[in-house]
């Protein structure tokens, strides 16, 4: 349905400076708790919220979320949020994350286990702004929730270690790889130990590639919307606009390997990049009409040109 929608809004979809970052869309302050000081919308979590949430505060406490949000108070829900912790760590509130369980340029540069789970405010603050994500560093492959046990709210899996281990009654290997959402919430949590022989990030990736930022009409709801991750990117107008514009959804579900890159439009390097035409021969459509470049030295190097081309429907990747 999001998608069908994004199809429907494509003439008036206004593209943003890619220098500037999208919060979330607060809404309105229409609540009957507006401007109390607490965050009353149940699409966050975290401090700055309300004890008590309904479903009518739904975008209508746009203030109070909009501060707490900026404040690094409240996060957006997801199913794969992590438990931030408290501010109990050495280093907290300076502006940067010191929970070694995350990566990114949010991050300090020295980082100790003592730190895990204990400073809530600056990296739950660097994870609304797209500075931070789990990290990468050998990250487990959990497999899927095939297991008799899977679901329960226990991590059955005895690959992992560690106190969401303690009260799991199956200790043999039969829900090896088969208890993934048990497993997962527990690692984001920092309740598990790194397995034995864990299963390489994301096919063996050289790097997240360029994400962008948060501009597009969706970002920030869980789903990956760059036409890059999607092999079926070229069908679709609403996926085609959000190339570089949905980049939190789509640095999360890239680093949990739920997605992978399947078209790269490489750089700039190229003697006719930034022309105003797409000299990338891998392309094609109305917008390589008038390219001079049929060869393939421009294959990878003419990222500006063709992106604008394709986020606009005249180039396709076949």
């Amino acid at each position: 349905m999001k998608h069908f929608i994004g199809l429907l809004t494509v003439l008036t979809f206004t593209i943003f400076p890619a220098s500037m970052h999208a919060s979330p869309d607060f809404g309105n302050d229409s609540s009957t708790w507006a401007r109390d000081g607490e965050c009353d919308d149940p699409r966050f979590s975290g401090p700055g919220m309300a004890s008590t949430l309904v479903e009518s505060d739904r975008k209508a406490d746009a203030t109070d979320c909009q501060a707490a949000f900026n404040d690094g108070q409240i996060a957006l829900q997801h199913s794969d949020l992590p438990d931030f912790g408290d501010d109990t760590g050495s280093w907290v509130k300076d502006g940067e994350c010191d929970d070694p369980r995350f990566e990114g340029p949010g991050m300090a540069s020295t980082l100790v286990d003592a730190d895990l789970q204990a400073d809530a405010t600056d990296c739950r603050q660097a994870w609304n702004t797209g500075q931070i994500v789990l990290s990468t560093s050998a990250l487990p492959d959990f497999g899927d929730d095939s297991g008799r046990w899977a679901n329960d709210g226990v991590c059955d899996d005895s690959r992992f270690s560690g106190p969401a281990r303690q009260d799991a009654a199956i200790t043999s290997d039969s829900h090896h790889s088969k208890d993934a959402s048990d497993c997962r919430t527990a690692w984001n949590n920092g309740q598990l130990s790194m397995p034995v022989a864990a299963a390489p990030p994301n096919k063996a990736n050289k790097g997240t590639p360029p994400l962008g930022d948060d501009s597009g009409t969706f970002s920030n709801d869980g789903e990956c919307d760059d036409a890059r991750f999607s092999e079926e990117g070229d069908n679709s107008s609403y996926m085609r606009e959000h190339v570089l514009r949905d980049a939190t959804d789509c640095r999360q579900a890239f680093i949990s390997g739920q997605v992978s890159l399947s078209l790269d439009f490489g750089d700039d390097s190229g003697r006719w990049a930034n022309d105003g035409v797409c000299d990338d021969s891998r392309f094609s459509g109305s917008a390589r009409q008038d390219a001079a470049i049929t060869s393939d030295s421009h294959h990878s190097k003419d990222a500006s040109d063709c992106i604008a081309a394709y986020r606009d429907g005249t180039l396709n990747r076949y």
